[in-house]
């Protein structure tokens, strides 16, 4: 694809957003481009986007508050161990069958399970109960308490 300079209107507020989240207002701009591009490709207007987005935060705001409790402090600990640095691509997010092999993964080759003092078939059993959307929940959690700037483990992990 050959890129072209063009030029658009835009408020100073979202001119000062696109500059504190993409360091340029310009880079913000092409990238919204772009997304909305590949978007149109796929046959979603703008518009859908943002309502898909909306409506996936929703289910991820109801699978979170789902998913307190069923899993204990050491049982966090050993997820955030074991997915330490791990990419999740969305195909892969809402597959239980994923995360239980990758927790196994951990305890084989990593020994989680005595690290954490986690009980490896009574944990797996709890994600074998969870549906898709607490799977990507599980996932979501972690992937936010890695991307923090302060991370407290034993903090995150009294969900």
């Amino acid at each position: 694809m050959t890129n072209k300079t063009t030029s658009a209107r835009i408020s100073l507020e979202e001119e000062k957003f696109l500059a504190e989240n993409f360091k340029t207002a310009a880079t913000g701009l092409g990238q919204a481009s772009n997304i909305i591009y590949q978007a149109n490709k796929n046959g979603t207007s703008p518009d859908k986007i943002v309502e898909n987005l909306s409506s996936l935060n929703q289910i991820r705001l109801y699978s979170q508050r789902e998913i307190k409790g069923i899993f204990s402090e050491n049982e966090w600990k050993y997820l955030a161990d074991s997915l330490n640095g791990t990419i999740i691509t969305d195909n892969f997010r809402c597959v239980k069958a994923g995360l239980i092999a990758g927790v196994e993964d951990s305890d084989s080759f990593d020994n989680l399970s005595e690290k954490w003092d986690v009980n490896i078939k009574d944990f797996c059993d709890k994600i074998q109960k969870l549906t898709a959307a607490q799977i990507d929940a599980v996932y979501t959690r972690v992937e936010q308490f890695w991307n923090s700037e302060n991370r407290d483990l034993d903090g995150w992990a009294k969900c």
